[in-house]
């Protein structure tokens, strides 16, 4: 089966959810450390349904190197948590993406991120898309 990742680097918008008003801040990631050292925080990202992918492959969303992740929405949508045995780490199937526009929305709490790597980029998202059609041989 073939494996088609595409990274979502950037820009993602990072809100405060303690300052409404507040105008989102741009962040592109992987970054060189935690976007914010205190409470919690959203992170955003649209994206479209790649285009040059045949047929309907079946997707997932992979996170690495994201301590203190409590949630990801995709187009409103809960996905299943990260298992506790893998902190800041998270892959959950999503099936076809059908929406042409897509939301990525993660909830974060830096507070949370004990164990964290010093030194180690922070947030590492992608897109996985599985191709089950046989490979030419």
């Amino acid at each position: 089966m073939a494996e088609h990742l595409i990274r979502l680097r950037g820009p993602w918008e990072l809100i405060d959810p303690g300052a409404p008003d507040a105008e989102p801040s741009r962040l592109t990631l992987p970054a060189d450390r935690l976007p914010r050292p205190g409470g919690p925080l959203r992170l955003r990202r649209r994206f479209g349904r790649p285009a040059r992918l045949d047929g309907d492959p079946s997707c997932s969303i992979r996170a690495e190197a994201v301590p203190g992740l409590l949630r990801v929405r995709l187009n409103g949508v809960e996905l299943p948590r990260p298992p506790d045995d893998r902190p800041g780490a998270f892959q959950a199937e999503v099936g076809p993406l059908l929406d042409l526009r897509n939301l990525l929305e993660l909830e974060v709490d830096p507070a949370r991120s004990a164990g964290a790597e010093v030194g180690r980029p922070w947030g590492s998202i992608a897109l996985v898309f599985e191709d089950d059609r046989p490979s030419p041989g």
